[in-house]
């Protein structure tokens, strides 16, 4: 799926697309994968980095880990934003295989090939890996079911996290039965079945760094609290983020107490142990408000959302679509 900035439309100019003129994040995932030619992971992220460029618009590189490439892409943006002053970074998360539906185009069988793929490096969430008979029959008649994609190496997913610059997300993706029901937000943990970064993305980072001294404790946390509030604030221009991503006084109080000798992540990719809850985070605050206490879940909302001002005039109807004269000497 393609998420890149559309510049055939007729702006009036650059700075009239919302995400220049009005200092919008974008985050979006580029529509390469792959580590083949002529439409590997790197392309499709030059594609959204010359378009952030250009416009001097904020945009985050959704999980360039499942993108691949992520060993050219990372310096790229790192490069990008620290020596050309482009308002950019990148994610990642900690798991080899990636989540998507059935009809994702790198799903394709070009797109297989581009990640250097087959079909059995697919499963669906119980587990089962596809062959050719599947693929097709899956394809053609439950384009919309989750699947799982084995497309990297895990001995890589440690050096991908350890790239300088880079942020941690879990790119969670909601749980549904199979009636494609949502589960109430109360639901029990047990007897899901979903890619297991949807629950032990952080638990995960955090054992990793115990286990494996893949990088400081600091900049682990950093990773998941620190640099996005940075990057959000200084690059984004959302200025609700100078309160956040750090324990000093007057900030929003939205606490973790995690034991970082003891914090594992218990979600898997095997049927029902998706969604199961890490282990180690007794107390989590959430605007000063304890929202799990013990180890358990409590029953308050303190959340706030952040929004961006109400603007008088909306920011589509503020955009022209007439077809421009062309100038051969503009700027």
């Amino acid at each position: 799926m393609s998420a890149y900035v559309d510049t055939s439309l007729r702006f009036k100019t650059l700075s009239d697309v919302p995400q220049a003129k009005y200092g919008r994040v974008t985050n979006g995932n580029v529509r390469f994968a792959g580590v083949r030619p002529p439409n590997e992971g790197q392309l499709g992220v030059q594609e959204m980095l010359a378009n952030a460029m250009v416009l001097d618009a904020p945009f985050m590189a959704s999980h360039l880990n499942s993108n691949m490439d992520w060993e050219y892409t990372i310096p790229m943006i790192n490069d990008a934003r620290e020596k050309r002053g482009a308002k950019v970074w990148g994610e990642v998360y900690p798991y080899a295989a990636g989540s998507t539906i059935a009809s994702a185009d790198m799903l394709t069988e070009a797109g297989m090939a581009q990640m250097g793929i087959t079909y059995s490096d697919v499963a669906n969430l119980d587990g089962t890996r596809w062959d050719k008979a599947m693929y097709e029959d899956v394809c053609k008649n439950d384009p919309g079911r989750a699947i799982v994609i084995y497309n990297n190496p895990p001995e890589a997913i440690a050096k991908w996290l350890t790239q300088p610059g880079v942020v941690v997300v879990s790119d969670g993706m909601a749980i549904q039965d199979e009636k494609l029901n949502y589960y109430p937000w109360d639901s029990p943990y047990e007897g899901k079945s979903v890619h297991p970064r949807s629950a032990g993305t952080r638990a995960k980072v955090l054992r990793m760094v115990r286990e494996e001294k893949i990088m400081p404790l600091m900049e682990a946390i950093s990773k998941m609290s620190y640099l996005h509030a940075k990057y959000f604030d200084e690059l984004g221009g959302i200025p609700h983020f100078k309160t956040k991503g750090r324990m000093q006084e007057g900030m929003d109080a939205d606490i973790v107490v995690f034991n970082p000798d003891k914090v594992t992540d218990n979600s898997s990719y095997e049927p029902g142990k998706g969604a199961l809850p890490s282990t180690g985070i007794p107390y989590v605050l959430v605007n000063g408000v304890v929202v799990v206490k013990d180890s358990v879940v409590q029953k308050v909302f303190p959340g706030k959302p952040i929004r961006f001002p109400v603007m008088e005039k909306g920011r589509l109807d503020q955009i022209s679509t007439e077809p421009r004269t062309f100038d051969p000497n503009q700027s």
